[in-house]
């Protein structure tokens, strides 16, 4: 029985007022993948920038010269000079620098001058991590490229499906799925090979339905995001804009262990064992459903989902087992037999994915509850969810870490934390939001740091999860 439970450069729009991140499709249980829309059309200054963002990031990068060869080379060397304003100049020229003038700074990365091999070590990380985080400066001229309904936005992310850093494709990828709904089986991390197949089928799509394609601005506005985090020995319920800034908190009736929201802003809340473990409070706060057909005491519910069908996941983890019920409480789904699942996700293709605290794996199962991935090992984890590029994002508790691994189980990004983290939540921009007992509910960037405290520790548990932007109002 589990005992825990429950950035690169930002794009200055010049007078964009109501600019948010832009809205894009929820996926199948109410996770959405996508945050908020543009609520005025931006200016064709706003569109001119946008593009110029986009077209520096399609742009080949440019071609070491000799002339910046030899300064690149004399920089380096004066990295080592005994005057620390020198050095330091010099240490802040090289890393405005492009990514062309990587492999001199790579060879050297070893000189037998610490003070330079240190220096030249860090302005490596620095332009690495500026060419891997792309995503951070583009997604805000995505949005406003999509909120002026630019047709020229589509041309220009297919373009980016070819980018030579993984951040940029994922970046089009996440962006052209949600505005399009549209895949063509294309994977960020797939050899060039498979990503070349998916690009032609892309590109002759786009070819055929240029003419007819529109944003629909309508279904964007009304599928905003927020971020909800429990808390379950504070008993309460925070919601937070993707800024960070708190919209409201609530104490609830008694311990909770997770919380969502539904697209008319209500929220369904996961309690400890009592009578009523799972129940939907209205956008007034009025209790409005409790599933009748599920036995009271059932155990603590550690996640919880409202499907698009209308049913409920509910992931019931000191009973063993994740249960969908329908409007009734009738169960038209159960997988058992689990050790201590903590959380629960329905997937676009039928399947669930489900983290065993106490199993110590995260598993997929299809409807017949079969097996067809896993990744086994972990330490204690917390929570999971499936990615559009196919990786799982996982919480550890015990292991004090967030890590994202592929299909074959590696892992292709970690951060340890100072804390057992407890729930995680990866956003469009490839940023991910989670919550440990020492950072409280954070921010994080695609090299592992924080870009902005979203809520502070107040000791407790608690989950975090992408809502739709109307559980803001929520009273």
């Amino acid at each position: 029985m589990p005992k825990c439970m429950p950035r690169g450069i930002q794009l200055t729009l010049l007078g964009l007022v109501s600019l948010v991140i832009l809205a894009g499709a929820l996926t199948a249980d109410n996770r959405p993948t996508t945050a908020p829309a543009a609520t005025t059309r931006p200016s064709p200054s706003q569109i001119a920038e946008a593009r110029a963002a986009l077209a520096r990031a399609i742009a080949l990068p440019d071609k070491l010269t000799d002339a910046t060869a030899k300064r690149i080379k004399e920089l380096i060397e004066k990295l080592g000079n005994a005057v620390w304003k020198v050095r330091e100049s010099a240490s802040a020229e090289l890393i405005k620098s492009g990514p062309e003038i990587l492999p001199l700074l790579n060879a050297a990365a070893a000189h037998k001058d610490i003070e330079i091999s240190d220096r030249v070590g860090v302005a490596i990380k620095t332009i690495q991590a500026r060419v891997e985080d792309v995503g951070t400066e583009l997604n805000p001229a995505i949005d406003v490229l999509a909120a002026a309904g630019d047709k020229k936005l589509i041309d220009m992310l297919i373009q980016l499906l070819n980018h030579a850093s993984s951040s940029g494709r994922y970046t089009a990828e996440y962006a052209l799925r949600r505005l399009t709904g549209k895949a063509f089986g294309f994977n960020t991390r797939d050899e060039p090979a498979a990503r070349a197949k998916a690009l032609v089928k892309w590109r002759q799509w786009w070819k055929e339905n240029k003419a007819s394609f529109s944003f629909d601005q309508a279904k964007i506005k009304a599928r905003s995001m927020a971020l909800l985090i429990s808390n379950d020995s504070a008993r309460t319920i925070t919601a937070v804009t993707l800024q960070g800034k708190t919209a409201w908190a609530k104490a609830m009736r008694t311990t909770l262990y997770c919380a969502t929201g539904t697209s008319n802003g209500s929220i369904i809340v996961g309690y400890s064992s009592t009578p009523k473990n799972v129940e939907e409070y209205d956008s007034k706060g009025k209790s409005v459903w409790s599933p009748a057909g599920v036995p009271n005491g059932t155990g603590g519910v550690f996640d919880i989902a409202r499907l698009a069908n209308g049913n409920t996941l509910i992931a019931y983890t000191h009973r063993g087992h994740v249960t969908e019920v329908d409007a009734k409480g009738k169960t038209v789904w159960q997988m058992t037999g689990l050790r201590s699942p903590i959380s629960a996700q329905r997937l676009k293709n039928g399947n669930t994915l489900i983290a065993e605290h106490s199993g110590s794996r995260v598993i997929e199962v299809d409807r017949k509850r079969k097996i067809v991935w896993q990744k086994t090992g972990l330490s204690s984890p917390c929570d999971a969810m499936k990615l559009p590029n196919g990786n799982v994002l996982i919480g550890e508790y015990a292991g004090k870490k967030v890590l994202e691994v592929d299909r074959a189980g590696k892992v292709v990004w970690q951060r340890i934390c100072p804390a057992s983290v407890s729930g995680v939540c990866r956003l469009p921009d490839g940023t991910t939001a989670i919550t440990n007992k020492t950072e409280g509910a954070i921010l994080l960037g695609r090299d592992g740091k924080k870009i902005r405290q979203l809520l502070a520790h107040n000791g407790g548990w608690g989950k975090i999860r992408l809502v739709p932007a109307a559980i803001l109002t929520h009273k």
